[in-house]
């Protein structure tokens, strides 16, 4: 879909493209990175217990026992990433 504006008017109309490119041809969105990004700090966190420990409990405190640190530190970070 794109905005069209002809000179000799001033209104602005809507051309849609009569054949969209399917989903596996187009680029990555913003969603698609988010979650790769949280795919990859998860696994990293997983390894790295240290990183882990600081991400989810440093300025909060300890965790809640059924909490699983990795996905919680994974979204931190994602949630970081849309705030700032």
């Amino acid at each position: 879909m794109r905005e069209s504006t002809s000179s000799a008017e001033t209104s602005t109309s809507i051309v849609v493209d009569p054949i969209p490119t399917p989903l596996w041809q187009r680029k990555p969105t913003e969603v698609q990175r988010l979650l790769a990004l949280y795919q990859n700090a998860r696994s990293t966190y997983a390894e790295d217990l240290n990183a882990l420990n600081l991400m989810v409990t440093d300025p909060i405190g300890p965790l809640p026992a059924d909490s699983n640190p990795s996905e919680l530190a994974a979204w931190n970070l994602v949630g970081n990433i849309l705030l700032n």
